[in-house]
């Protein structure tokens, strides 16, 4: 028998799509759609979002301490609870080795309590929809937040 056989003629029938909207013709619409956009627009749009996501990072540095190191660039953040003598990520390595329980824990809070999506344990992304109110939310209920684990 052949490791691989392609005599299998359902195979011509079917295709396997590896993400959550692949191969959906709407997103595959609608994510066109935002690529003519920025073709016209990336300049103000990518100055928005990052000048934004360095507004996140800053904001969360300070609502946290020395509790969190704050990583990203342009429009990503991500916090890492420092724990196990991690005081600054350098690698994924150290990123794993942060308190990964105290992230979820903070994901859900921020959803549950304060209208704030993550995908838990996932860094956050500005998007162009977003404006100074919301990081001014995020970092609001992050400080409420790190005053709940002291």
């Amino acid at each position: 028998m052949k490791i691989v056989d392609t005599s299998n003629k359902k195979i011509d029938r079917s295709y396997v799509g590896g993400g959550t909207f692949s191969a959906n013709p709407i997103t595959m619409t609608s994510g066109r759609a935002m690529l003519e956009f920025l073709k016209k627009n990336s300049g103000p749009v990518y100055r928005k979002i990052g000048k934004l996501g360095e507004q996140a990072r800053k904001g969360l540095e300070k609502a946290f301490g020395d509790k969190v190191a704050v990583t990203g660039m342009g429009s990503l953040f991500m916090p890492h609870f420092l724990a196990n003598g991690i005081t600054k990520i350098r690698n994924a390595s150290d990123a794993s080795r942060c308190n990964t329980d105290l992230l979820h824990r903070y994901h859900f809070v921020m959803m549950a309590k304060d209208d704030i999506f993550f995908l838990p344990g996932k860094l956050g992304a500005i998007s162009y929809a977003h404006s100074g109110s919301d990081v001014k939310d995020l970092v609001e209920a992050s400080c409420r937040f790190s005053e709940s684990i002291k």
